[in-house]
């Protein structure tokens, strides 16, 4: 997946960001869970310049950018910690 197209995933789940991350589990809001991720898709499809992308291959690039930029965040947050002490 091209930088652009991150941003582009980044600024949609942003804006669906109330939906899909619920912390609740149950049946009515796995379907509205399910129901954000397809429209999030339609629009990324939409406007994406390369070839259509599932709702899995979405998310599983949501995850990994969620993942790399909390461990840069702290591993950032130890070195200047041990700058300043």
């Amino acid at each position: 997946m091209t930088a652009p197209e991150k941003e582009l995933l980044t600024d949609l789940c942003v804006k669906f960001s109330k939906v899909i991350e619920c912390k609740k589990t149950d049946g009515a809001t796995r379907l509205s869970k399910a129901a954000a991720w397809g429209q999030l898709c339609d629009e990324f499809n939409a406007v994406s310049s390369e070839g259509p992308r599932t709702v899995t291959q979405l998310k599983h690039v949501r995850i990994r950018l969620v993942y790399f930029s909390a461990r840069f965040y702290f591993i950032g947050t130890i070195l200047i910690r041990r700058n300043i002490y």
